[in-house]
């Protein structure tokens, strides 16, 4: 072996343990929050059994929030919308008048599947109730801009009641 090639060897294997290192660093560093991951909704109908509320309103407001947990604070939003038709839920508190609006709850967006309310945009929402009694939809469910909802308009058909304006 010559004098030329022998003083390769050790760059080649310093090039290889310096590649090893890198791997083994790029490792150790903090990875990105999982996404969101759903199963697909039901269809519309199937939805409307398992849902709390099915309703459908204009935004009034989104406002950021955040929700007490034992791990901490957890932002989330607040959205208020007037209602116009109801197929379900939204009842009135101690058989007063039905509900006008409705505040529900959805996540921040992004890894916590919350829904992205955009202010006076109309909306078709499928809602949950929360342990505390809170509403809540996100992105898993079927909720949707009224605009792209026709097929779930009509699969549901006559609301159990309307809204009158004013």
């Amino acid at each position: 072996m010559s004098i030329r090639s022998r003083q390769h060897v050790p760059s080649r294997f310093a090039l290889a343990a310096a590649v090893c290192a890198a791997g083994l660093l790029l490792l150790t560093l903090p990875r990105p929050a999982a996404a969101c991951s759903c199963v697909p909704p039901p269809p519309p109908v199937e939805a409307l059994e398992s849902a709390d509320a099915v309703f459908s309103g204009s935004v009034v407001s989104v406002e950021d929030s955040f929700r007490e947990t034992d791990f901490g604070r957890i932002p989330q939003r607040r959205v208020v919308l007037e209602l116009d038709r109801v197929w379900k839920g939204c009842e009135a508190a101690d058989g007063g008048e039905r509900p006008r609006r409705v505040e529900l709850v959805t996540g921040s967006g992004g890894g916590d599947c919350g829904y992205g309310f955009e202010d006076e945009g109309r909306y078709l929402v499928y809602a949950r109730e929360a342990a505390d009694g809170s509403l809540t939809t996100s992105i898993c469910s079927r909720t949707a801009k009224l605009d792209n909802a026709s097929d779930d308009m009509a699969a549901l058909g006559e609301p159990a009641y309307t809204v009158p304006e004013g």
